[in-house]
């Protein structure tokens, strides 16, 4: 249950990013040119991070109404509520890496190398396997969780690596600067949406009808929040991501 709900973000967001970038990487692999290649691939990682970094954050704080609003009935007590907010707190510290492995295979795809994304498979699976006997023993099911969580840090290091020794340097610099601008974004939003939830959550009650309100107004307070910090921080992936968004809106509009 804690890994439909960490598959959301992936399945919604991140999965559109990767299916409106993977043509522009094949057209940079067709060009033959590694340095628009390795642009956009960083590109799409920072967009990645602005938009998995406050996903995080924001599943960690609101783990538990989250699962109880959409599981908790019948037979999923809240025991269950309990145990799989646990589960789905574990499971979201690999959002990030997770998602952006999903670019980054598309990058080998481009460049028409399939053997290493299959090495990676290979690396992350024996990595999580082993990490889940190991954290199952004194975590149970939350160290299975967990274990996935580091299995896909693991594998986006490995990719990474070797991609670097195949394309070239990438320049991480400003990677590491969207990603601290996104972070310090982040952690104000998840502040204020949890003070904000917990004072709607004891005003308005806590039918399932009055819960859902709470959270739908906390977490759209938090993406306004959020949207203008990063605005206010100028990450230029911000503007692309709007330049791209009018782009393909007059295309469809002509």
């Amino acid at each position: 249950y804690a890994n439909r709900l960490n598959g959301l973000i992936q399945g919604i967001f991140v999965a559109a990013i990767t299916t409106v970038i993977y043509p522009m990487l094949s057209q940079e692999a067709n060009k033959d040119s590694l340095d628009g290649l390795k642009k956009t691939t960083m590109q799409g990682i920072n967009i990645i991070l602005l938009i998995t970094i406050p996903s995080t954050i924001g599943m960690i704080i609101l783990a538990n109404p989250i699962v109880r609003l959409a599981f908790e009935r019948g037979a999923f007590d809240t025991t269950a509520t309990y145990m799989t907010t646990g589960a789905l707190v574990f499971y979201s510290l690999g959002i990030i890496n997770a998602s952006m492995n999903s670019l980054i295979y598309r990058t080998y795809y481009s460049l028409q190398e399939t053997k290493t994304p299959m090495m990676n498979a290979i690396f992350a699976s024996s990595i999580n396997i082993v990490l889940n006997f190991v954290f199952i023993r004194f975590m149970a099911h939350n160290g299975l969780a967990l274990a996935t969580s580091i299995s896909t840090l693991a594998s986006s290091m490995f990719l990474l690596y070797n991609l670097k020794k195949k394309i070239g340097s990438f320049g991480f610099s400003g990677t590491i600067k969207c990603g601290l601008k996104s972070l310090l974004a982040s952690i104000i939003m998840g502040v204020i949406t949890y003070f904000l939830y917990g004072v709607l959550a004891k005003n308005l009650g806590s039918s399932n009808i009055q819960e859902l309100i709470s959270l739908i107004i906390s977490v759209g307070t938090g993406v306004i929040i959020y949207s203008l910090l990063i605005y206010l921080f100028k990450i230029k992936e911000v503007d692309w991501v709007i330049n791209l968004a009018k782009e393909k809106l007059s295309k469809s509009k002509s």
